[in-house]
């Protein structure tokens, strides 16, 4: 059984990345940058949490708080995993 992880945007800015669907990727992997709209400063490493099947990247670059950048589909055995961390941290 497969699980969806929603990797989501903490800054608002341009999303940038070379990520492409269908590669798997390891947790810490940098994922893509998120520059200032204005400055063109990075305002942002993506890294993942998890390990997993890329299988949605977001190509419109502009985000908002909360946008769904990347969604990565991992084993069961890593969604339970990343759920008690998360219930760990208040989440």
């Amino acid at each position: 059984m497969n699980q969806s992880f929603a990797l989501l945007a903490e800054h608002a800015g341009l999303f940038v990345t070379r990520l492409e669907v269908g590669r798997w990727i390891q947790a810490g992997s940098v994922v893509g940058h998120v520059y200032d709209a204005f400055s063109g400063e990075i305002r942002a490493e993506v890294r993942t949490p998890v390990s997993g099947l890329v299988s949605s990247v977001r190509r419109q670059p502009l985000l908002i708080e909360g946008d769904l950048m990347i969604r990565i589909l991992m084993t069961a055995q890593a969604g339970d995993r990343m759920e008690l961390m998360l219930h760990g941290q208040g989440q």
